[in-house]
């Protein structure tokens, strides 16, 4: 790193002089508006931007908590080490430790010589990064996992990269257009954080944890698993019914829209579907509009079954986002959500052309207009219903 901006970066800001003259607490008021428990991203990202960056503060002990952003730790000189379900993870110079919201984590006293930098990024930051890469893997699985609302999962990586040029080269770019406030920064941000993650990717030996690998979430039995089941397979993010039974390798045949694949057991998760029966409805719902006819009007659900405000789209094909999109939609209609988000991003436009163009066709839209600036602008489409 350059000499000028590493010396900036190891100046003792304010914060750091209390707790180098004692302080033993974090300052709860800089990082979260109640409980350390949860850093509040409103408290450290400017409005309207999508991420930032802020040097560790040094000299304490930051107790155990979680974000409501995704934080990617860079550690310029030193160590630092972090506790992350009862185990110690110590970054040294050039590694790159990626946490996303619901990962809770503590992390020692770091002192003078120990720089480490936190990426805070939203969510939506990347978009551009996951559209640069192209396939399913370990990094796009991590992204996907920021975006998701619906059984979030803790999910870390770390790469012990042994201070590699290029990745160096292109954080030191990235903080130092961050702290300078650097026209058009977000969008050449994304760009580079982009290419830092094809970096990693050409170095996976390097990654020492995967979170993921720790989590057997929703594991199925073959026991268990029935004709019919709902199910999604993993290696693809597509759901679909289980059409054979597994033999004994655990191979079976799982049917998802047109395509009929072959898929092992450990590749598949449950998946739980709300039972809705109402006036022309009966069983596990699968669409269509709310109708009248004779009949109890009440609309039974499952005790678990709630309809969430947004659906989240980032990631999948318009062949997996346009039925997911009907389907969710459907389930608003019937739970008389008067309107919902439809979080598509921006990325090339394919997504949000795809899902207008189905907006149009059904018959319950009342309309539908891009989102404005609070609501995610041109990455969201709000839909009205009827």
């Amino acid at each position: 790193m350059r000499e000028e901006l590493l010396n900036e970066l190891m100046v003792i800001s304010e914060e750091e002089k209390k707790y180098r003259a004692g302080q033993g607490m974090v300052e709860r008021q800089l990082y979260a508006r109640e409980s350390i428990g949860e850093i509040d991203r409103e408290l450290l990202l400017k409005r309207g931007r999508l991420i930032t960056v802020r040097p560790h503060s040094r000299f304490v002990d930051f107790p155990e908590h979680r974000h409501n952003y995704v934080e990617i730790m860079y550690v310029v000189q030193g160590s630092i080490t972090h506790i992350i379900g009862g185990k110690e993870l110590t970054l040294h110079k050039g590694d790159v430790l990626m946490l996303n919201q619901q990962v809770r984590h503590a992390i020692r006293r770091a002192e003078y010589e120990d720089i480490g930098i936190n990426f805070i990024a939203l969510p939506e930051f990347f978009e551009v990064p996951l559209s640069m890469l192209h396939e399913k893997n370990v990094l796009a699985e991590f992204i996907v996992g920021a975006f998701r609302q619906k059984d979030p999962v803790s999910h870390y990586l770390l790469f012990q990269l042994q201070e590699d040029p290029q990745v160096e080269n292109l954080m030191e770019n990235m903080i130092d257009s961050m702290l300078h406030e650097h026209a058009n920064e977000d969008v050449i941000n994304q760009y580079s954080m982009g290419l830092v993650f094809l970096y990693l990717l050409n170095h996976l030996e390097s990654l020492s944890h995967n979170s993921s690998m720790d989590y057997k979430e929703k594991a199925v039995s073959a026991k268990k698993l029935r004709l019919g089941d709902t199910v999604r397979v993993l290696s693809m993010n597509l759901k679909g019914t289980v059409s054979s039974l597994p033999n004994a390798k655990g191979d079976l045949y799982v049917q998802m829209g047109i395509l009929r694949s072959l898929v092992n057991i450990r590749d598949l998760e449950m998946v739980e579907e709300a039972s809705i029966t109402g006036p022309g409805l009966s069983g596990t719902h699968t669409g269509g509009s709310r109708g009248s006819g004779s009949g109890s009007s009440k609309i039974k659900m499952s005790k678990s079954f709630s309809v969430s405000p947004e659906v989240n789209l980032i990631g999948m094909t318009t062949d997996e986002a346009v039925p997911t999109m009907e389907k969710y939609l459907d389930d608003a209609y019937l739970a008389h959500l008067p309107s919902v988000r439809v979080v598509h991003g921006r990325g090339t436009g394919a997504l949000k052309t795809a899902c207008h163009k189905r907006l149009k066709q059904l018959k319950y839209v009342k309309d539908f207009r891009l989102g404005e600036f609070g609501e995610g602008g041109t990455g969201v489409t709000i839909v009205t219903f009827k």
